[in-house]
Protein backbone atom coordinates (compact mmCIF):
# COMPACT_ATOMS: atom_id res chain seq x y z
CA UNK A 1 0.00 0.00 0.00
CA UNK A 2 1.42 3.34 -1.08
CA UNK A 3 1.41 6.09 1.52
CA UNK A 4 0.04 9.45 0.42
CA UNK A 5 2.42 12.08 1.85
CA UNK A 6 -0.10 14.83 1.16
CA UNK A 7 -2.50 13.27 3.64
CA UNK A 8 0.10 13.80 6.39
CA UNK A 9 0.75 17.46 5.55
CA UNK A 10 -2.15 18.86 7.64
CA UNK A 11 -0.60 17.08 10.65
CA UNK A 12 3.07 17.85 9.93
CA UNK A 13 2.74 21.54 9.07
CA UNK A 14 1.47 22.47 12.57
CA UNK A 15 4.59 20.82 14.00
CA UNK A 16 6.70 23.04 11.78
CA UNK A 17 4.75 26.08 12.99
CA UNK A 18 5.45 25.08 16.60
CA UNK A 19 9.20 24.95 15.86
CA UNK A 20 9.16 28.32 14.07
CA UNK A 21 7.17 30.02 16.85
CA UNK A 22 9.55 28.76 19.50
CA UNK A 23 12.62 29.71 17.49
CA UNK A 24 11.32 33.26 17.03
CA UNK A 25 10.12 33.66 20.61
CA UNK A 26 13.29 32.26 22.15
CA UNK A 27 15.68 33.80 19.64
CA UNK A 28 17.74 35.44 22.43
CA UNK A 29 18.52 31.94 23.73
CA UNK A 30 20.01 30.95 20.38
CA UNK A 31 22.06 34.15 20.50
CA UNK A 32 23.66 33.00 23.75
CA UNK A 33 21.63 35.22 26.08
CA UNK A 34 20.16 34.05 29.38
CA UNK A 35 17.40 35.20 31.72
CA UNK A 36 18.56 35.96 35.26
CA UNK A 37 16.30 33.70 37.31
CA UNK A 38 16.04 34.24 41.05
CA UNK A 39 15.59 30.61 42.03
CA UNK A 40 18.49 29.51 39.83
CA UNK A 41 20.77 32.08 41.46
CA UNK A 42 19.77 30.73 44.87
CA UNK A 43 20.29 27.17 43.66
CA UNK A 44 23.83 27.96 42.53
CA UNK A 45 24.59 29.26 46.01
CA UNK A 46 23.01 26.26 47.75
CA UNK A 47 24.73 23.73 45.51
CA UNK A 48 28.19 25.33 45.37
CA UNK A 49 29.62 23.48 48.36
CA UNK A 50 28.57 20.05 47.08
CA UNK A 51 29.68 20.88 43.53
CA UNK A 52 33.09 22.03 44.75
CA UNK A 53 33.42 18.84 46.78
CA UNK A 54 32.61 16.73 43.72
CA UNK A 55 35.18 18.57 41.61
CA UNK A 56 37.81 18.06 44.29
CA UNK A 57 37.17 14.43 45.19
CA UNK A 58 35.09 12.96 42.37
CA UNK A 59 32.60 11.77 44.99
CA UNK A 60 29.09 13.18 45.39
CA UNK A 61 28.33 14.93 48.68
CA UNK A 62 25.05 13.90 50.25
CA UNK A 63 25.17 16.63 52.91
CA UNK A 64 25.72 20.37 52.72
CA UNK A 65 26.28 23.07 55.32
CA UNK A 66 25.22 25.79 52.90
CA UNK A 67 21.57 25.71 53.95
CA UNK A 68 20.06 26.18 57.40
CA UNK A 69 22.05 24.23 60.01
CA UNK A 70 22.99 21.68 57.38
CA UNK A 71 20.82 19.34 55.34
CA UNK A 72 20.94 16.48 52.80
CA UNK A 73 21.52 17.35 49.15
CA UNK A 74 18.74 15.04 47.93
CA UNK A 75 16.73 17.93 46.49
CA UNK A 76 19.63 20.21 45.60
CA UNK A 77 22.40 18.49 43.68
CA UNK A 78 22.26 14.79 44.47
CA UNK A 79 23.43 12.66 41.51
CA UNK A 80 20.89 10.85 39.36
CA UNK A 81 23.20 9.88 36.52
CA UNK A 82 21.87 6.36 36.01
CA UNK A 83 18.33 7.50 35.21
CA UNK A 84 18.18 7.08 31.43
CA UNK A 85 14.95 9.05 31.22
CA UNK A 86 17.10 12.16 31.09
CA UNK A 87 18.24 11.10 27.63
CA UNK A 88 14.67 10.45 26.53
CA UNK A 89 13.61 13.89 27.77
CA UNK A 90 16.45 15.37 25.73
CA UNK A 91 15.12 13.60 22.65
CA UNK A 92 11.64 14.95 23.34
CA UNK A 93 13.20 18.42 23.56
CA UNK A 94 14.69 17.80 20.09
CA UNK A 95 18.13 18.15 21.66
CA UNK A 96 17.54 21.80 22.54
CA UNK A 97 18.36 23.33 25.89
CA UNK A 98 15.71 25.07 27.99
CA UNK A 99 13.66 27.10 27.70
CA UNK A 100 13.04 26.45 24.00
CA UNK A 101 13.43 22.68 24.32
CA UNK A 102 11.00 22.44 27.23
CA UNK A 103 8.34 24.55 25.52
CA UNK A 104 8.67 22.61 22.26
CA UNK A 105 8.18 19.36 24.17
CA UNK A 106 5.12 20.76 25.92
CA UNK A 107 3.50 22.15 22.80
CA UNK A 108 4.05 19.03 20.71
CA UNK A 109 2.72 16.86 23.53
CA UNK A 110 -0.39 19.00 23.90
CA UNK A 111 -0.87 19.07 20.11
CA UNK A 112 -0.81 15.27 19.97
CA UNK A 113 -3.21 15.04 22.92
CA UNK A 114 -5.74 17.26 21.16
CA UNK A 115 -5.40 15.23 17.95
CA UNK A 116 -6.08 12.12 20.01
CA UNK A 117 -9.26 13.75 21.27
CA UNK A 118 -10.43 14.28 17.70
CA UNK A 119 -9.68 17.99 17.40
CA UNK A 120 -8.88 19.46 13.96
CA UNK A 121 -5.07 19.71 13.37
CA UNK A 122 -5.10 23.50 13.05
CA UNK A 123 -7.30 23.94 16.11
CA UNK A 124 -4.98 21.52 17.90
CA UNK A 125 -2.07 23.76 16.89
CA UNK A 126 -3.90 26.77 18.31
CA UNK A 127 -4.54 24.92 21.56
CA UNK A 128 -0.91 23.84 21.77
CA UNK A 129 0.31 27.40 21.28
CA UNK A 130 -2.13 28.70 23.92
CA UNK A 131 -0.98 25.99 26.32
CA UNK A 132 2.73 26.60 25.83
CA UNK A 133 2.61 30.39 25.66
CA UNK A 134 0.29 30.83 28.65
CA UNK A 135 1.28 33.58 31.06
CA UNK A 136 1.78 31.26 34.02
CA UNK A 137 4.44 29.24 32.22
CA UNK A 138 6.54 32.34 31.59
CA UNK A 139 6.07 33.60 35.14
CA UNK A 140 7.37 30.26 36.39
CA UNK A 141 10.26 30.29 33.93
CA UNK A 142 11.29 33.86 34.75
CA UNK A 143 11.28 33.02 38.47
CA UNK A 144 13.50 30.00 37.86
CA UNK A 145 10.92 27.31 38.65
CA UNK A 146 12.35 25.21 35.84
CA UNK A 147 11.46 21.82 37.32
CA UNK A 148 7.83 22.92 37.62
CA UNK A 149 7.81 24.07 33.99
CA UNK A 150 9.27 20.73 32.87
CA UNK A 151 6.66 18.82 34.89
CA UNK A 152 3.84 20.85 33.33
CA UNK A 153 5.21 20.36 29.83
CA UNK A 154 5.37 16.57 30.26
CA UNK A 155 1.81 16.26 31.58
CA UNK A 156 -0.07 16.07 28.26
CA UNK A 157 1.68 12.87 27.05
CA UNK A 158 0.83 11.22 30.38
CA UNK A 159 -2.86 11.96 29.81
CA UNK A 160 -2.57 10.82 26.20
CA UNK A 161 -1.15 7.49 27.35
CA UNK A 162 -4.07 6.97 29.72
CA UNK A 163 -6.59 7.73 26.97
CA UNK A 164 -4.90 5.34 24.55
CA UNK A 165 -4.88 2.59 27.15
CA UNK A 166 -8.60 2.97 27.88
CA UNK A 167 -9.20 2.80 24.14
CA UNK A 168 -7.85 -0.75 24.46
CA UNK A 169 -4.47 0.07 22.94
CA UNK A 170 -2.90 -1.54 25.97
CA UNK A 171 0.71 -1.77 24.80
CA UNK A 172 0.98 1.55 22.95
CA UNK A 173 -0.93 3.42 25.63
CA UNK A 174 1.03 1.77 28.41
CA UNK A 175 4.39 2.63 26.82
CA UNK A 176 3.40 6.26 26.21
CA UNK A 177 2.03 6.54 29.75
CA UNK A 178 5.04 4.87 31.37
CA UNK A 179 7.67 6.89 29.53
CA UNK A 180 5.83 10.21 29.98
CA UNK A 181 5.12 9.54 33.65
CA UNK A 182 8.75 8.57 34.17
CA UNK A 183 9.89 11.87 32.66
CA UNK A 184 7.32 13.75 34.75
CA UNK A 185 8.67 12.19 37.95
CA UNK A 186 12.26 12.65 36.75
CA UNK A 187 11.73 16.43 36.58
CA UNK A 188 11.59 16.21 40.38
CA UNK A 189 8.61 18.45 41.08
CA UNK A 190 6.38 16.04 42.97
CA UNK A 191 3.82 18.71 43.76
CA UNK A 192 2.93 18.98 40.07
CA UNK A 193 3.01 15.20 39.69
CA UNK A 194 0.55 15.01 42.60
CA UNK A 195 -1.80 17.49 40.93
CA UNK A 196 -1.53 15.53 37.68
CA UNK A 197 -2.42 12.38 39.62
CA UNK A 198 -5.59 14.04 40.94
CA UNK A 199 -6.65 14.88 37.37
CA UNK A 200 -5.90 11.35 36.21
CA UNK A 201 -7.97 9.99 39.11
CA UNK A 202 -11.01 11.90 37.83
CA UNK A 203 -10.34 10.68 34.28
CA UNK A 204 -10.11 7.07 35.45
CA UNK A 205 -13.38 7.54 37.36
CA UNK A 206 -15.10 8.80 34.20
CA UNK A 207 -13.86 5.74 32.30
CA UNK A 208 -15.13 3.53 35.14
CA UNK A 209 -18.63 4.98 34.88
CA UNK A 210 -18.48 4.56 31.11
CA UNK A 211 -17.35 0.93 31.51
CA UNK A 212 -20.32 0.18 33.75
CA UNK A 213 -22.77 1.73 31.28
CA UNK A 214 -21.25 -0.09 28.31
CA UNK A 215 -20.65 -3.36 30.20
CA UNK A 216 -16.91 -3.24 29.51
CA UNK A 217 -15.56 -3.89 32.99
CA UNK A 218 -13.17 -6.54 31.67
CA UNK A 219 -11.59 -4.08 29.25
CA UNK A 220 -11.50 -1.47 32.00
CA UNK A 221 -9.66 -3.88 34.28
CA UNK A 222 -7.11 -4.71 31.58
CA UNK A 223 -6.52 -1.00 31.03
CA UNK A 224 -5.90 -0.44 34.73
CA UNK A 225 -3.57 -3.42 34.81
CA UNK A 226 -1.61 -2.06 31.85
CA UNK A 227 -1.28 1.38 33.48
CA UNK A 228 -0.17 -0.16 36.77
CA UNK A 229 2.46 -2.34 35.08
CA UNK A 230 3.97 0.55 33.14
CA UNK A 231 3.81 2.86 36.16
CA UNK A 232 6.19 0.56 38.04
CA UNK A 233 9.28 1.24 35.86
CA UNK A 234 8.33 4.94 35.78
CA UNK A 235 8.48 5.03 39.57
CA UNK A 236 11.45 2.67 39.74
CA UNK A 237 13.61 4.89 37.53
CA UNK A 238 13.51 7.61 40.21
CA UNK A 239 13.18 5.29 43.21
CA UNK A 240 16.40 6.44 44.89
CA UNK A 241 15.33 10.07 44.84
CA UNK A 242 11.73 9.30 45.83
CA UNK A 243 12.76 7.06 48.74
CA UNK A 244 15.34 9.45 50.17
CA UNK A 245 12.85 12.31 49.89
CA UNK A 246 10.22 10.25 51.69
CA UNK A 247 12.60 9.38 54.51
CA UNK A 248 13.88 12.94 54.82
CA UNK A 249 10.34 14.41 54.83
CA UNK A 250 9.73 12.89 58.26
CA UNK A 251 12.37 15.20 59.73
CA UNK A 252 11.21 18.40 58.05
CA UNK A 253 8.78 21.06 59.22
CA UNK A 254 6.18 19.65 56.81
CA UNK A 255 6.06 16.32 58.61
CA UNK A 256 2.83 15.85 60.63
CA UNK A 257 4.84 14.49 63.56
CA UNK A 258 7.34 17.34 63.52
CA UNK A 259 4.60 19.92 63.16
CA UNK A 260 2.64 18.45 66.07
CA UNK A 261 5.73 18.41 68.29
CA UNK A 262 6.37 22.06 67.51
CA UNK A 263 2.77 23.00 68.31
CA UNK A 264 2.99 21.17 71.63
CA UNK A 265 6.28 22.91 72.44
CA UNK A 266 4.71 26.28 71.67
CA UNK A 267 1.79 25.53 74.00
CA UNK A 268 4.15 24.48 76.80
CA UNK A 269 6.24 27.61 76.40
Amino acid sequence: MKLDFKSFLPYLLPLLVILIVNFIYFLPQFEGKMVRQGDIVQFEGMAKESKDYYKKTGEPALWTNSMFGGMPTYQISAPNANNLLGYIEKIMNLGMNPPAGDFIFGMIGFYILLLLLGVNPWLSLLGALFFGLSTNNFILFEAGHTSKVRAIMSSAPVIAGVILTFRQKYLLGGVVFGVALGINIYTNHLQMTYYLGLCLGLLVLVYFISAIKNKQLKEYGLSLLSLALFALPALGASASRLWTTYKYSKDTMRSPDTGENRRQSAVIE
